[in-house]
């Protein structure tokens, strides 16, 4: 009897799987099918080569756009900032773009369309460009 959603022995396909070969990890659901996956000698699995990542030219100009931590502070500082993120609406837009395949387009679209965030971008522009102009 299959029970929903749970993975498939890989030897019967009909019952789900209760066990691994301990070799190969193959599933299984009982001794029978263990002792007919056992007719063929298994190995053990190879194991998984991870490429190191490829950086990307959008991956370096990210590091070229992040802010300094002088000014992150300058936002975190900023009563209109802070107000303006006790929004939940405008936090789960944060969300939204951050987690993103492609923020980038994600945020020029949310500035288009969502007034609330457009404000709360422009507003971190003014608090960063008010504050260089005072230095």
């Amino acid at each position: 009897m299959n029970t929903p959603n749970k993975p498939l022995c890989k030897v019967c396909n009909t019952e789900p799987f209760k066990y691994k070969c301990s070799v190969c990890l193959l599933p299984y659901c009982s001794v029978t099918c263990y002792k007919k996956h056992k007719e063929v000698p298994c190995q053990k699995p190879a194991p998984k080569v991870e490429e190191p990542p490829v950086v990307e030219e959008e991956e370096t100009e990210n590091e070229e756009n992040k802010l300094s931590d002088e000014q992150l502070q300058m936002l975190a500082s900023s009563d209109k900032v802070r107000e303006m993120l006790k929004t939940t609406y405008l936090k789960e837009l944060i969300k939204q773009i951050d987690s993103s395949d492609k923020p980038e387009k994600i945020l020029e679209q949310t500035r288009q369309k969502e007034p609330l965030f457009d404000e709360f971008a422009n507003t971190l522009i003014d608090v960063l460009v008010k504050k260089k102009e005072d230095d």
